[in-house]
């Protein structure tokens, strides 16, 4: 019975559920848990396992540097300005209203840090697929789309993405 169960949680697309049903069931067993409890607890495994790997995806996909994130990021390289509207901008209000954010400034002022580091937390915060490439190769990746008349498919891509 329980391989059966297993293959139907796996069938079920249910991975999480799967592999720890049996642990689960002793551990209903001992704590003298209800069906509903049980339930309750492999539903919240399985869930918390999908909002993991949804986080790994999203920040494999969105080619964000790894070592530039916002506990690495030195603020007071940043003007006093952009100091202030950071948490504002966590907060990911912007994207929801389809707002940009445009960075300029001398180089190795941080700019590029600073957008990662916001890019990794609305990821990692609001769970939203985001997308860093730095602006010359999205301009030259759409020419290039536009010349091999794959414009439409090359815009569709970048559709995806809830921030680029």
């Amino acid at each position: 019975m329980a391989d059966t169960l297993e293959m139907l949680l796996r069938e079920f697309c249910l991975p999480t559920m799967a592999a720890r049903f049996e642990e689960m069931i002793r551990s209903a067993e001992t704590a003298n848990w209800g069906y509903r409890k049980l339930l309750l607890h492999l539903c919240e495994a399985e869930a918390a396992d999908r909002r993991e790997r949804k986080q790994q995806r999203l920040l494999r996909d969105s080619r964000l540097p790894a070592g530039k994130t916002l506990g690495t990021l030195q603020e007071s390289t940043l003007p006093a300005k952009v100091r202030r509207q950071l948490p504002t901008l966590l907060e990911g209000g912007f994207v929801e209203r389809a707002e940009n954010v445009l960075a300029f400034g001398l180089p190795g002022r941080g700019k590029t840090h600073f957008l990662c580091a916001l890019g990794r937390e609305l990821i990692l915060r609001h769970g939203l697929a985001v997308y860093f490439t730095p602006t010359f190769k999205l301009v030259g990746h759409l020419l290039a789309a536009k010349r091999d008349l794959r414009l439409d498919a090359a815009l569709k891509k970048l559709d995806r993405y809830e921030a680029v």
